[in-house]
């Protein structure tokens, strides 16, 4: 039976988060977006991983939460209504501990969310009746999950792993070894596989080493059969970790649907779930980049039969029609007036909200002055 699919994601507190970055997905600035009620508060600023300027990082936020709190009694609103849980990080020195280059913060009366960002961001401060989610946009490429199959000889391990995060799976039907895989085909050989535990399996017998193909491709099947009945039709992309050899092998076995290229080569027995991430990411990232070009390509295809804008107000108004396929926002910090924040904050979130994508850009490849442009559906 092929378990259900939320079985099959590694829960949030057995993932080892890569960096001291927090994932960001569409899920959650859709959540962001659908907060209702009372003034919403965005803060952004620069943080620091080490050196003396981290001793000012909370000083910095303790000065904007403030500054908040200022506006807000300006608006008649309690500012413990809203900034209590963001003024709670002030004091909590392990989380100032462990930061990346910028920080997010978003407050309301039923919302208290921060993120830790690998990119510098401007000092910023929003309060307003949408949150200031764009400058979060770059973390969206590549927010989606992917898989990690590490298969060698003595060790066969499966991850479930996004762009700052990576957590092992239970492997339930897949062969954990070679030994464990072909134990069926000789009793003597099934003794050996389980003597030393289903987990450490050693191969004893002719071939040791270099095996030939047909053996290779009959432990690669075993683990396939395994990896399809634990994930049946999943559509998550696939990086294969494995000796060179075994990769044309694995390809012509296996039945998953998406098996990114090129694999990461090499034994990957002695690799740590961070070393697996960093060489996995490398393979996501390439294919992210390739797949950018092509949606740009659409997009420039899409401007000679009116499937696609040329403004921030068009892609906004489209975008809050349902119409945006793909969302093309600058990654170049806005400068814009308060009024393009929200215009541009407002395009996010309704193309999120009827599930189109949010990509972010190099500002150079958008019209002058422009901070999004847009990929219509019709």
């Amino acid at each position: 039976m092929v378990a259900r699919m939320e079985e099959l994601r590694a829960p949030a507190a057995d993932r080892l988060v890569v960096g001291d970055s927090d994932p960001v997905t569409a899920t959650d600035l859709r959540a962001l977006g659908e907060a209702s009620s009372g003034p919403k508060v965005s803060i952004q600023l620069p943080t620091h991983r080490r050196g003396a300027e981290v001793r000012q990082d909370p000083v910095q936020l303790r000065n904007l939460l403030d500054e908040a709190a200022h506006r807000l009694i300006d608006q008649g609103v309690d500012p413990a209504t809203v900034l209590t849980p963001a003024r709670a990080l002030l004091d909590d020195q392990q989380f100032w501990q462990h930061q990346s280059d910028g920080l997010v913060v978003f407050a309301s009366p039923e919302v208290s969310r921060w993120f830790r960002v690998p990119f510098e961001l401007p000092t910023s401060l929003t309060v307003g009746d949408t949150f200031h989610v764009t400058p979060l946009a770059p973390m969206l490429s590549g927010d989606d999950e992917f898989l990690v199959l590490a298969v060698s000889q003595n060790s066969v391990r499966l991850f479930a792993a996004t762009r700052t995060t990576i957590g092992e799976l239970d492997p339930g039907p897949i062969p954990t070894s070679m030994a464990e895989a072909l134990a069926h085909e000789d009793p003597e050989r099934q003794l050996q596989a389980r003597s030393v535990g289903s987990g450490d399996a050693r191969f004893h017998g002719h071939g040791v080493g270099e095996h030939d193909k047909a053996t290779v491709e009959r432990f690669l099947r075993a683990v396939d059969h395994g990896l399809h009945d634990l994930l049946g039709a999943d559509p998550r992309p696939l990086v294969l970790a494995c000796v060179g050899y075994y990769v044309p092998i694995f390809r012509s076995v296996t039945r998953h649907a998406d098996v990114v290229e090129p694999a990461v080569e090499g034994n990957p027995e002695r690799l740590k779930p961070v070393e697996l991430h960093a060489a996995a990411w490398q393979r996501i990232s390439e294919r992210l980049a390739a797949d950018l070009e092509k949606s740009w390509s659409r997009y420039e295809e899409g401007l000679g039969n009116r499937h696609a804008t040329e403004t921030l107000d068009a892609s906004c108004a489209r975008a809050e029609e349902g119409r945006v396929d793909t969302l093309f926002v600058s990654d170049a910090p806005t400068d814009g007036t308060d009024d393009a924040h929200r215009v541009l904050d407002r395009a996010v979130l309704a193309t999120l909200a009827s599930s189109g994508s949010v990509v972010s850009v190099g500002a150079q490849r958008l019209p002058d002055g422009q901070a999004a442009v847009a990929l219509l559906r019709y």
